[in-house]
Protein backbone atom coordinates (compact mmCIF):
# COMPACT_ATOMS: atom_id res chain seq x y z
CA UNK A 1 0.00 0.00 0.00
CA UNK A 2 1.55 3.29 -1.11
CA UNK A 3 1.84 5.82 1.70
CA UNK A 4 0.92 3.33 4.45
CA UNK A 5 3.41 3.23 7.31
CA UNK A 6 1.81 0.18 9.01
CA UNK A 7 0.39 -2.21 6.37
CA UNK A 8 -0.43 -4.83 9.01
CA UNK A 9 -2.61 -2.38 10.92
CA UNK A 10 -4.45 -1.38 7.74
CA UNK A 11 -5.01 -5.04 6.88
CA UNK A 12 -6.48 -5.67 10.33
CA UNK A 13 -8.84 -2.69 10.05
CA UNK A 14 -10.08 -3.68 6.59
CA UNK A 15 -10.64 -7.29 7.66
CA UNK A 16 -12.53 -6.21 10.77
CA UNK A 17 -14.79 -3.94 8.74
CA UNK A 18 -15.53 -6.67 6.22
CA UNK A 19 -16.15 -9.35 8.83
CA UNK A 20 -18.64 -7.12 10.63
CA UNK A 21 -20.44 -6.11 7.46
CA UNK A 22 -23.75 -6.43 9.31
CA UNK A 23 -22.73 -3.31 11.25
CA UNK A 24 -21.51 -1.22 8.31
CA UNK A 25 -22.36 -1.47 4.64
CA UNK A 26 -18.76 -1.43 3.47
CA UNK A 27 -18.76 -3.77 0.48
CA UNK A 28 -20.29 -7.10 -0.54
CA UNK A 29 -18.60 -10.07 1.17
CA UNK A 30 -19.79 -13.65 0.61
CA UNK A 31 -20.24 -16.12 3.44
CA UNK A 32 -17.14 -18.24 2.79
CA UNK A 33 -14.82 -15.24 2.60
CA UNK A 34 -16.37 -13.68 5.71
CA UNK A 35 -15.85 -16.87 7.73
CA UNK A 36 -12.27 -17.26 6.47
CA UNK A 37 -11.49 -13.70 7.50
CA UNK A 38 -13.15 -14.31 10.86
CA UNK A 39 -10.95 -17.38 11.40
CA UNK A 40 -7.85 -15.30 10.56
CA UNK A 41 -8.99 -12.82 13.19
CA UNK A 42 -9.35 -15.69 15.68
CA UNK A 43 -5.80 -16.89 14.99
CA UNK A 44 -4.54 -13.32 15.39
CA UNK A 45 -6.34 -13.13 18.75
CA UNK A 46 -4.51 -16.24 19.95
CA UNK A 47 -1.18 -14.81 18.75
CA UNK A 48 -1.84 -11.36 20.21
CA UNK A 49 -2.38 -12.87 23.67
CA UNK A 50 0.69 -15.16 23.27
CA UNK A 51 -1.55 -18.24 23.51
CA UNK A 52 -1.10 -19.74 20.03
CA UNK A 53 1.95 -21.80 20.96
CA UNK A 54 0.37 -22.96 24.23
CA UNK A 55 -2.85 -24.02 22.51
CA UNK A 56 -0.96 -26.04 19.89
CA UNK A 57 1.36 -27.61 22.48
CA UNK A 58 -1.69 -28.74 24.45
CA UNK A 59 -3.37 -30.17 21.35
CA UNK A 60 -0.24 -32.09 20.27
CA UNK A 61 1.27 -33.74 23.35
CA UNK A 62 3.47 -36.04 21.22
CA UNK A 63 4.93 -33.26 19.04
CA UNK A 64 8.62 -33.54 18.29
CA UNK A 65 9.24 -29.88 19.17
CA UNK A 66 6.25 -27.63 19.85
CA UNK A 67 8.60 -25.06 21.40
CA UNK A 68 10.38 -24.66 18.05
CA UNK A 69 7.33 -23.35 16.17
CA UNK A 70 7.62 -20.38 13.85
CA UNK A 71 4.37 -18.72 14.90
CA UNK A 72 4.28 -16.38 11.91
CA UNK A 73 4.65 -19.32 9.56
CA UNK A 74 2.06 -21.31 11.53
CA UNK A 75 -0.40 -18.45 11.24
CA UNK A 76 0.13 -18.29 7.48
CA UNK A 77 -0.20 -22.08 7.16
CA UNK A 78 -3.47 -22.26 9.07
CA UNK A 79 -4.99 -19.35 7.12
CA UNK A 80 -3.83 -20.66 3.69
CA UNK A 81 -1.39 -17.78 3.22
CA UNK A 82 1.69 -20.00 3.14
CA UNK A 83 2.91 -23.61 2.95
CA UNK A 84 2.30 -26.19 5.68
CA UNK A 85 6.03 -26.71 6.35
CA UNK A 86 6.01 -24.61 9.59
CA UNK A 87 3.79 -27.33 11.11
CA UNK A 88 6.57 -29.94 10.96
CA UNK A 89 7.51 -29.48 14.69
CA UNK A 90 4.00 -30.72 15.57
CA UNK A 91 4.55 -34.07 13.83
CA UNK A 92 5.26 -36.87 16.36
CA UNK A 93 8.84 -38.07 16.58
CA UNK A 94 9.43 -41.09 14.37
CA UNK A 95 6.62 -40.33 11.91
CA UNK A 96 7.42 -39.49 8.31
CA UNK A 97 6.62 -35.97 7.15
CA UNK A 98 4.33 -36.07 4.13
CA UNK A 99 1.68 -33.74 2.66
CA UNK A 100 -1.08 -35.97 4.06
CA UNK A 101 0.46 -35.86 7.56
CA UNK A 102 0.90 -32.07 7.48
CA UNK A 103 -2.66 -31.57 6.26
CA UNK A 104 -3.90 -33.78 9.11
CA UNK A 105 -1.85 -31.70 11.55
CA UNK A 106 -3.41 -28.53 10.12
CA UNK A 107 -6.94 -29.93 10.47
CA UNK A 108 -6.27 -30.93 14.08
CA UNK A 109 -4.78 -27.52 14.84
CA UNK A 110 -7.76 -25.67 13.37
CA UNK A 111 -10.13 -27.91 15.31
CA UNK A 112 -8.24 -27.25 18.56
CA UNK A 113 -8.35 -23.48 18.01
CA UNK A 114 -12.05 -23.35 17.09
CA UNK A 115 -13.22 -25.90 19.68
CA UNK A 116 -10.81 -25.46 22.63
CA UNK A 117 -10.92 -27.80 25.61
CA UNK A 118 -12.06 -26.45 28.97
CA UNK A 119 -10.95 -27.80 32.37
CA UNK A 120 -13.14 -30.51 33.96
CA UNK A 121 -15.76 -29.31 36.38
CA UNK A 122 -14.63 -29.32 40.02
CA UNK A 123 -16.84 -31.19 42.49
CA UNK A 124 -19.21 -28.95 44.43
CA UNK A 125 -18.55 -28.84 48.17
CA UNK A 126 -21.21 -26.29 49.11
CA UNK A 127 -24.53 -25.09 47.77
CA UNK A 128 -23.05 -21.70 46.93
CA UNK A 129 -23.25 -20.59 43.31
CA UNK A 130 -19.99 -21.12 41.43
CA UNK A 131 -18.77 -19.86 38.06
CA UNK A 132 -17.56 -22.53 35.64
CA UNK A 133 -13.86 -22.26 34.82
CA UNK A 134 -13.64 -22.12 31.01
CA UNK A 135 -9.85 -22.17 30.86
CA UNK A 136 -7.47 -19.85 29.07
CA UNK A 137 -8.55 -20.33 25.45
CA UNK A 138 -12.36 -20.44 25.42
CA UNK A 139 -12.86 -16.77 26.48
CA UNK A 140 -10.81 -15.54 23.52
CA UNK A 141 -12.85 -17.66 21.11
CA UNK A 142 -16.06 -16.35 22.61
CA UNK A 143 -14.88 -12.74 22.47
CA UNK A 144 -13.64 -13.00 18.89
CA UNK A 145 -16.77 -14.71 17.62
CA UNK A 146 -19.04 -12.49 19.76
CA UNK A 147 -20.87 -15.42 21.32
CA UNK A 148 -23.04 -15.46 24.47
CA UNK A 149 -21.86 -16.70 27.83
CA UNK A 150 -20.69 -20.28 28.25
CA UNK A 151 -23.90 -21.30 30.01
CA UNK A 152 -25.94 -20.03 27.03
CA UNK A 153 -24.25 -22.19 24.41
CA UNK A 154 -27.08 -23.50 22.20
CA UNK A 155 -27.53 -25.24 18.87
CA UNK A 156 -27.34 -21.94 17.00
CA UNK A 157 -23.91 -21.25 18.47
CA UNK A 158 -22.74 -24.77 17.59
CA UNK A 159 -23.91 -24.37 13.99
CA UNK A 160 -22.14 -21.01 13.60
CA UNK A 161 -18.92 -22.45 15.08
CA UNK A 162 -19.15 -25.49 12.75
CA UNK A 163 -19.56 -23.22 9.72
CA UNK A 164 -16.44 -21.33 10.74
CA UNK A 165 -14.52 -24.59 11.16
CA UNK A 166 -15.70 -25.89 7.79
CA UNK A 167 -14.68 -22.70 5.95
CA UNK A 168 -11.23 -22.75 7.56
CA UNK A 169 -10.72 -26.43 6.70
CA UNK A 170 -11.81 -25.93 3.08
CA UNK A 171 -8.77 -23.74 2.42
CA UNK A 172 -6.50 -26.78 2.78
CA UNK A 173 -7.99 -28.52 -0.29
CA UNK A 174 -7.82 -27.81 -4.00
CA UNK A 175 -11.39 -29.01 -4.63
CA UNK A 176 -13.57 -27.09 -2.19
CA UNK A 177 -16.99 -28.51 -1.49
CA UNK A 178 -19.95 -26.85 0.17
CA UNK A 179 -19.01 -25.74 3.69
CA UNK A 180 -22.52 -26.72 4.82
CA UNK A 181 -21.52 -30.36 4.29
CA UNK A 182 -20.02 -30.35 7.79
CA UNK A 183 -23.21 -29.33 9.61
CA UNK A 184 -23.86 -31.76 12.42
CA UNK A 185 -20.24 -32.84 12.84
CA UNK A 186 -20.01 -30.75 16.03
CA UNK A 187 -22.82 -30.21 18.50
CA UNK A 188 -23.40 -28.27 21.68
CA UNK A 189 -21.12 -30.52 23.83
CA UNK A 190 -18.14 -30.00 21.50
CA UNK A 191 -18.79 -26.27 21.29
CA UNK A 192 -19.04 -25.85 25.05
CA UNK A 193 -16.44 -28.34 26.29
CA UNK A 194 -14.10 -28.89 23.36
CA UNK A 195 -13.76 -31.24 20.41
CA UNK A 196 -12.00 -33.96 22.42
CA UNK A 197 -9.67 -35.07 19.63
CA UNK A 198 -7.79 -38.35 19.70
CA UNK A 199 -4.09 -37.43 20.16
CA UNK A 200 -2.83 -40.40 18.13
CA UNK A 201 -1.17 -39.75 14.78
CA UNK A 202 -2.43 -40.99 11.42
CA UNK A 203 0.15 -43.78 11.37
CA UNK A 204 -0.91 -45.07 14.78
CA UNK A 205 -4.62 -44.80 13.94
CA UNK A 206 -4.17 -46.79 10.72
CA UNK A 207 -2.23 -49.47 12.58
CA UNK A 208 -4.83 -49.51 15.32
CA UNK A 209 -7.68 -49.91 12.83
CA UNK A 210 -5.75 -52.72 11.14
CA UNK A 211 -5.22 -54.34 14.54
CA UNK A 212 -8.96 -54.36 15.29
CA UNK A 213 -9.29 -51.23 17.44
CA UNK A 214 -12.76 -49.77 16.83
CA UNK A 215 -11.88 -46.53 18.64
CA UNK A 216 -8.96 -46.00 16.28
CA UNK A 217 -11.27 -46.41 13.28
CA UNK A 218 -13.80 -43.95 14.74
CA UNK A 219 -11.03 -41.37 15.23
CA UNK A 220 -9.72 -42.08 11.73
CA UNK A 221 -13.16 -41.39 10.24
CA UNK A 222 -13.17 -37.99 11.95
CA UNK A 223 -9.78 -37.25 10.34
CA UNK A 224 -11.12 -38.40 6.94
CA UNK A 225 -14.24 -36.22 7.10
CA UNK A 226 -12.76 -33.07 5.49
CA UNK A 227 -11.30 -35.12 2.63
CA UNK A 228 -14.67 -36.80 2.10
CA UNK A 229 -16.25 -33.36 1.64
CA UNK A 230 -13.58 -31.62 -0.44
CA UNK A 231 -12.97 -34.21 -3.15
CA UNK A 232 -13.46 -34.17 -6.95
CA UNK A 233 -16.28 -36.64 -6.32
CA UNK A 234 -17.67 -35.56 -2.95
CA UNK A 235 -18.74 -38.43 -0.69
CA UNK A 236 -20.48 -36.23 1.89
CA UNK A 237 -22.76 -33.45 0.67
CA UNK A 238 -24.76 -30.74 2.38
CA UNK A 239 -27.88 -32.89 2.56
CA UNK A 240 -29.91 -34.79 0.04
CA UNK A 241 -33.38 -36.18 -0.49
CA UNK A 242 -36.49 -35.37 1.44
CA UNK A 243 -38.17 -36.73 4.53
CA UNK A 244 -41.48 -36.51 2.66
CA UNK A 245 -40.71 -39.54 0.49
CA UNK A 246 -37.76 -41.44 -0.94
CA UNK A 247 -39.34 -41.70 -4.37
CA UNK A 248 -39.76 -37.97 -4.83
CA UNK A 249 -36.32 -36.62 -3.97
CA UNK A 250 -34.30 -39.64 -2.96
CA UNK A 251 -33.29 -41.08 0.38
CA UNK A 252 -32.92 -38.45 3.08
CA UNK A 253 -29.29 -38.26 4.24
CA UNK A 254 -27.56 -35.66 6.37
CA UNK A 255 -23.77 -35.26 6.61
CA UNK A 256 -23.86 -36.71 10.12
CA UNK A 257 -25.69 -39.80 8.82
CA UNK A 258 -22.98 -40.45 6.23
CA UNK A 259 -20.24 -40.13 8.85
CA UNK A 260 -22.09 -42.42 11.26
CA UNK A 261 -22.58 -45.10 8.62
CA UNK A 262 -18.87 -45.10 7.76
CA UNK A 263 -17.97 -45.31 11.46
CA UNK A 264 -20.33 -48.18 12.28
CA UNK A 265 -19.34 -50.11 9.16
CA UNK A 266 -16.21 -51.22 11.01
CA UNK A 267 -18.18 -53.30 13.52
CA UNK A 268 -21.38 -53.95 11.54
CA UNK A 269 -22.26 -57.60 11.04
CA UNK A 270 -25.22 -56.88 8.76
CA UNK A 271 -23.05 -55.69 5.86
CA UNK A 272 -21.41 -58.74 4.23
CA UNK A 273 -19.99 -56.62 1.40
CA UNK A 274 -17.89 -54.52 3.80
CA UNK A 275 -14.57 -55.83 5.07
CA UNK A 276 -11.72 -54.38 7.11
CA UNK A 277 -9.52 -54.55 4.01
CA UNK A 278 -12.03 -52.46 2.04
CA UNK A 279 -12.31 -49.87 4.80
CA UNK A 280 -8.54 -49.49 5.25
CA UNK A 281 -7.90 -49.29 1.50
CA UNK A 282 -10.59 -46.62 1.17
CA UNK A 283 -9.24 -44.65 4.14
CA UNK A 284 -5.66 -44.62 2.81
CA UNK A 285 -6.83 -43.54 -0.65
CA UNK A 286 -9.05 -40.77 0.73
CA UNK A 287 -6.31 -39.34 2.94
CA UNK A 288 -3.82 -39.23 0.06
CA UNK A 289 -6.04 -38.15 -2.85
CA UNK A 290 -5.66 -34.35 -2.38
CA UNK A 291 -1.95 -34.68 -3.21
CA UNK A 292 -2.42 -36.58 -6.48
CA UNK A 293 -1.16 -34.80 -9.59
CA UNK A 294 -2.17 -37.44 -12.15
CA UNK A 295 -5.53 -39.13 -12.78
CA UNK A 296 -5.81 -42.66 -11.31
CA UNK A 297 -5.29 -45.61 -13.64
CA UNK A 298 -6.42 -49.21 -13.46
CA UNK A 299 -3.75 -51.85 -12.95
CA UNK A 300 -4.62 -53.62 -16.22
CA UNK A 301 -4.79 -50.36 -18.18
CA UNK A 302 -8.53 -50.44 -18.83
CA UNK A 303 -10.36 -47.08 -18.69
CA UNK A 304 -11.98 -46.09 -15.40
CA UNK A 305 -15.55 -44.84 -15.06
CA UNK A 306 -17.43 -43.40 -12.11
CA UNK A 307 -19.43 -46.04 -10.28
CA UNK A 308 -22.69 -44.14 -10.69
CA UNK A 309 -22.10 -43.83 -14.46
CA UNK A 310 -21.12 -47.43 -15.16
CA UNK A 311 -24.28 -48.01 -17.22
CA UNK A 312 -24.00 -44.76 -19.15
CA UNK A 313 -22.88 -44.65 -22.74
CA UNK A 314 -22.39 -40.90 -23.19
CA UNK A 315 -21.83 -37.90 -20.96
CA UNK A 316 -19.51 -39.60 -18.51
CA UNK A 317 -17.49 -37.51 -16.08
CA UNK A 318 -13.81 -37.26 -17.08
CA UNK A 319 -11.37 -38.92 -14.70
CA UNK A 320 -9.20 -36.25 -13.07
CA UNK A 321 -6.43 -36.12 -10.49
CA UNK A 322 -7.57 -36.73 -6.95
CA UNK A 323 -10.31 -39.24 -7.72
CA UNK A 324 -10.32 -42.45 -5.67
CA UNK A 325 -10.56 -45.94 -7.14
CA UNK A 326 -13.24 -47.99 -5.40
CA UNK A 327 -11.72 -51.03 -3.61
CA UNK A 328 -13.28 -54.49 -3.49
CA UNK A 329 -13.80 -56.59 -0.37
CA UNK A 330 -10.15 -57.71 -0.51
CA UNK A 331 -8.92 -54.11 -0.66
CA UNK A 332 -7.82 -54.40 -4.29
CA UNK A 333 -8.64 -51.61 -6.78
CA UNK A 334 -11.56 -52.15 -9.15
CA UNK A 335 -12.36 -50.58 -12.52
CA UNK A 336 -14.65 -47.94 -11.00
CA UNK A 337 -14.03 -44.56 -9.44
CA UNK A 338 -15.64 -44.17 -6.04
CA UNK A 339 -18.32 -41.48 -6.09
CA UNK A 340 -21.41 -40.54 -4.10
CA UNK A 341 -23.39 -43.41 -5.57
CA UNK A 342 -20.74 -45.93 -4.53
CA UNK A 343 -20.51 -44.43 -1.04
CA UNK A 344 -24.28 -44.43 -0.47
CA UNK A 345 -24.61 -47.98 -1.79
CA UNK A 346 -21.67 -49.32 0.22
CA UNK A 347 -22.52 -47.40 3.40
CA UNK A 348 -26.31 -46.98 3.30
CA UNK A 349 -28.40 -44.89 5.66
CA UNK A 350 -29.56 -47.99 7.55
CA UNK A 351 -25.95 -48.76 8.47
CA UNK A 352 -25.81 -45.54 10.52
CA UNK A 353 -28.58 -46.77 12.81
CA UNK A 354 -27.15 -49.32 15.29
CA UNK A 355 -29.32 -52.36 15.84
CA UNK A 356 -30.94 -52.83 19.26
CA UNK A 357 -28.71 -55.83 19.98
CA UNK A 358 -25.47 -54.33 18.69
CA UNK A 359 -22.40 -54.06 20.95
CA UNK A 360 -22.65 -50.31 20.92
CA UNK A 361 -26.17 -50.24 22.38
CA UNK A 362 -25.86 -52.68 25.29
CA UNK A 363 -23.20 -53.58 27.79
CA UNK A 364 -22.40 -57.28 28.23
CA UNK A 365 -20.08 -59.21 30.47
CA UNK A 366 -16.48 -59.61 29.22
CA UNK A 367 -16.89 -63.38 29.50
CA UNK A 368 -20.16 -63.58 27.58
CA UNK A 369 -20.10 -65.93 24.63
CA UNK A 370 -16.86 -67.67 25.68
CA UNK A 371 -18.37 -71.01 26.69
CA UNK A 372 -16.55 -74.12 25.57
CA UNK A 373 -19.80 -75.78 24.54
CA UNK A 374 -19.86 -75.85 20.69
CA UNK A 375 -23.65 -75.57 20.68
CA UNK A 376 -23.71 -72.55 23.01
CA UNK A 377 -24.98 -69.22 21.78
CA UNK A 378 -24.08 -65.65 22.63
CA UNK A 379 -26.14 -63.42 24.90
CA UNK A 380 -27.89 -61.98 21.82
CA UNK A 381 -28.95 -65.42 20.55
CA UNK A 382 -26.47 -65.48 17.66
CA UNK A 383 -24.22 -68.53 17.13
CA UNK A 384 -20.67 -68.22 18.45
CA UNK A 385 -17.88 -67.14 16.16
CA UNK A 386 -16.30 -69.79 13.97
CA UNK A 387 -12.84 -70.69 15.34
CA UNK A 388 -11.45 -70.72 11.80
CA UNK A 389 -12.67 -67.15 11.25
CA UNK A 390 -11.30 -66.14 14.64
CA UNK A 391 -7.86 -67.56 13.79
CA UNK A 392 -7.87 -65.85 10.39
CA UNK A 393 -8.82 -62.54 12.00
CA UNK A 394 -6.05 -62.81 14.59
CA UNK A 395 -3.45 -63.67 11.97
CA UNK A 396 -4.55 -60.65 9.96
CA UNK A 397 -4.45 -58.26 12.93
CA UNK A 398 -1.32 -59.47 14.74
CA UNK A 399 1.23 -57.82 12.37
CA UNK A 400 -0.26 -54.39 13.06
CA UNK A 401 -0.30 -55.10 16.80
CA UNK A 402 3.38 -56.06 16.71
CA UNK A 403 4.17 -52.80 14.92
CA UNK A 404 2.18 -50.82 17.48
CA UNK A 405 4.14 -52.42 20.33
CA UNK A 406 7.38 -51.72 18.49
CA UNK A 407 6.47 -48.05 18.13
CA UNK A 408 5.46 -47.79 21.79
CA UNK A 409 8.72 -49.32 22.98
CA UNK A 410 10.75 -47.04 20.74
CA UNK A 411 8.95 -44.03 22.17
CA UNK A 412 9.67 -45.28 25.69
CA UNK A 413 13.36 -45.74 24.87
CA UNK A 414 13.55 -42.22 23.44
CA UNK A 415 11.82 -40.81 26.52
CA UNK A 416 14.29 -42.58 28.84
CA UNK A 417 17.24 -41.25 26.82
CA UNK A 418 15.82 -37.72 26.93
CA UNK A 419 15.31 -38.03 30.69
CA UNK A 420 18.92 -39.12 31.17
CA UNK A 421 20.16 -36.21 29.05
CA UNK A 422 18.11 -33.74 31.10
CA UNK A 423 19.45 -35.08 34.39
CA UNK A 424 23.03 -34.96 33.10
CA UNK A 425 22.52 -31.33 32.06
CA UNK A 426 20.98 -30.47 35.44
CA UNK A 427 23.94 -32.10 37.25
CA UNK A 428 26.46 -30.22 35.10
CA UNK A 429 24.78 -26.85 35.67
CA UNK A 430 24.48 -27.48 39.43
CA UNK A 431 28.19 -28.29 39.73
CA UNK A 432 29.09 -25.26 37.61
CA UNK A 433 27.02 -22.92 39.80
CA UNK A 434 27.93 -24.60 43.09
CA UNK A 435 24.30 -24.96 44.12
CA UNK A 436 23.17 -27.30 46.90
CA UNK A 437 21.58 -30.62 46.04
CA UNK A 438 17.83 -31.13 46.12
CA UNK A 439 16.18 -32.22 49.38
CA UNK A 440 16.53 -35.92 50.12
CA UNK A 441 12.75 -36.40 50.22
CA UNK A 442 12.32 -35.24 46.63
CA UNK A 443 15.23 -37.36 45.38
CA UNK A 444 13.84 -40.43 47.13
CA UNK A 445 10.40 -39.82 45.60
CA UNK A 446 11.86 -39.64 42.09
CA UNK A 447 13.95 -42.77 42.64
CA UNK A 448 10.92 -44.72 43.86
CA UNK A 449 8.96 -43.76 40.72
CA UNK A 450 11.81 -44.77 38.43
CA UNK A 451 12.25 -48.04 40.32
CA UNK A 452 8.60 -48.90 39.62
CA UNK A 453 9.07 -48.00 35.97
CA UNK A 454 12.20 -50.17 35.69
CA UNK A 455 10.39 -53.10 37.35
CA UNK A 456 7.51 -52.76 34.87
CA UNK A 457 10.00 -52.65 31.98
CA UNK A 458 11.73 -55.81 33.19
CA UNK A 459 8.38 -57.58 33.53
CA UNK A 460 7.46 -56.54 29.99
CA UNK A 461 10.74 -58.01 28.73
CA UNK A 462 9.72 -61.36 30.23
CA UNK A 463 6.34 -61.07 28.53
CA UNK A 464 7.97 -60.32 25.17
CA UNK A 465 10.17 -63.39 25.54
CA UNK A 466 7.04 -65.47 25.99
CA UNK A 467 5.52 -63.86 22.89
CA UNK A 468 8.64 -64.74 20.90
CA UNK A 469 8.17 -68.38 21.88
CA UNK A 470 4.48 -68.28 20.95
CA UNK A 471 5.22 -66.82 17.51
CA UNK A 472 6.77 -70.16 16.53
CA UNK A 473 3.48 -71.88 17.39
CA UNK A 474 1.04 -69.57 15.55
Amino acid sequence: MIGCTKPAALEHVLRTLNVNDHLRGIQPYDEDARLIALFATLVDAYARESLLADALAEAFPDARGADLLDLVGVRDALTANGPLDPLVPLVPAGDDVSPAVLRDIAVRAITALVFPEIPPEAPKRTNARTVRDTGRFWPFVRGTLQEPAWSQTKAKTAEARTRLWSAAIAQLFLHRGNILSALGFFGVPETAKGAGQDPRSLKVLLLGAEAGDATAWAALVQRMAPALIHAPQAFITAGQGSEAGDGRKGVRRTPKSALAALTLAYTATSAPNISRALLLAFAKAVLEHPDATQPPEAEDGEPLVCYGERHWVEGRTPITAGMVIAPDTEGRPTHYVADKSWFDETFPVELGRPAPGSPGSTTTSPTAGTSTDPTATTVHGAPPADPHDQLATLRRELPARVELVEGGYQQAVDSAHTLMTDFEEAHRVRVQLGEDALPAEQRIEWMEKLTKVRAAAQASVTTLEQVEALILQV
